[in-house]
């Protein structure tokens, strides 16, 4: 892709790989992060005001495209409503990149830490739910959970319980989370030899 997609973009293209409720929203949702990824926001907002799908999905694709750097029409405000008015929805992907963006550094503008905080803790049960159910078939909510505990984000930071929910990710075949699983042993082996 032409362009480096910003925080809410890059977190949302796991998330719908398997919710998408017909072949035509799976058309949509390639299109507009085809069009995002070639910074042509014209298009994605046209594809975006077409869209007859689920009001969270839209409301997370319009967050995405509000938040995107090198939009012309880019707007922090809008982004982040968008994406809480798909979390009053229900909408745990987009509860997740609420974390990410309100907890990330990366991302000052966006930093909120008490609501990132508040919503880590109420996704926390959730997303262990689905894990014990079986149905993280692509590891990324295991990889969530170890993110939040390797941070300490609405938990107490906890190394080897991240350590756990990478391994669990990369056992279902999650590439980030095998290379999170190697940066992670190697930060509890740095840890042991200080000890020592």
């Amino acid at each position: 892709m032409a362009c480096k997609f910003n925080i809410i973009a890059w977190i949302i293209l796991f998330s719908f790989q398997n919710a998408f409720a017909n072949d035509e929203e799976v058309k949509l949702f390639e299109n507009v992060f085809s069009y995002l990824g070639d910074s042509n926001w014209k298009m994605s907002k046209k594809e975006l005001l077409e869209y007859k799908g689920k009001e969270s999905d839209s409301y997370i694709l319009w967050g995405i495209w509000y938040g995107g750097q090198k939009n012309p029409e880019h707007n922090k405000i809008l982004s982040v409503n968008f994406l809480e008015k798909a979390v009053a929805n229900g909408d745990m992907d987009a509860q997740a990149m609420l974390i990410t963006l309100y907890t990330s550094k990366k991302h000052i503008e966006y930093v909120n830490f008490e609501r990132g905080i508040q919503l880590a803790r109420e996704i926390i049960p959730k997303y262990s739910e689905i894990i014990k159910a079986g149905r993280d078939t692509n590891g990324e909510k295991n990889k969530f959970l170890g993110k939040l505990y390797l941070s300490g984000i609405g938990v107490e930071k906890n190394v080897v319980t991240a350590l756990n929910y990478y391994k669990a990710a990369a056992k279902l075949g999650n590439e980030k989370a095998k290379k999170a699983v190697v940066r992670v042993n190697a930060y509890i082996k740095t840890l042991e030899k200080l000890k020592n």
